[in-house]
């Protein structure tokens, strides 16, 4: 009997104590957000007018609030499509997290500076079409707006294989986070 009072008081302490810790969290957190906020807001209104001011709008809208990030809306198939810079050279590009690597076809390659020959195929790779085989490679960088990624592993498909460059995994990885809401990617770096 007395092991059970004893229990009961200490038990009932830690619970009193739960709301004390949880409501100072919520103001430091509450706190914090609120700064965040006065900063995105100034950096808002100047990506706004940049993007206001160019003639062609872009893909994306960036936003540099808590480090660079890039916000990409899916399109009418619900897909998150950007404009990619691959060791430079510009390219559209498809986010597929359910992709393990980037992907391109043989030629996207070629015009990537990437010279492959047919025993380089080695790799069994599971597409959409069925089974086949992918050359691996490592890409300089991959670039989406101003996020830039270095030494980005990639899989390297025969054109018959594959006819959009996959975003994947291995691009994504490397970046702070990523997040999907909303009809909406976030990348932050």
């Amino acid at each position: 009997m007395l092991k059970l009072v004893v229990w009961t008081v200490v038990g009932a302490s830690v619970v009193a104590a739960i709301p004390h810790y949880a409501s100072q969290f919520q103001d430091r957190l509450a706190d914090r957000q609120s700064a965040e906020a006065q900063l995105a807001v100034g950096d808002l209104a100047r990506v706004q007018d940049s993007v206001t001011a160019s003639a062609a709008q872009p893909t994306y809208q960036a936003s540099y609030a808590a480090g660079r990030s890039i916000r990409l809306s899916a399109d009418a198939s619900g897909h998150f499509v950007g404009d990619f810079r691959v060791n430079g050279t510009p390219l559209e590009g498809l986010i597929d997290t359910g992709a393990t690597y980037v992907a391109v076809n043989q030629s996207t390659a070629r015009r990537l500076g990437v010279q492959l020959s047919p025993a380089d195929f080695v790799y069994g790779v599971q597409t959409a079409n069925g089974e086949t085989k992918a050359a691996k490679v490592l890409l300089d960088h991959v670039q989406v707006g101003s996020l830039r990624v270095e030494d980005v592993e990639a899989f390297v498909l025969q054109d018959q294989n594959i006819s959009i460059n996959l975003i994947g995994m291995s691009f994504l990885n490397k970046l702070k986070s990523f997040q999907v809401a909303n009809g909406e990617i976030l990348l932050v770096n």
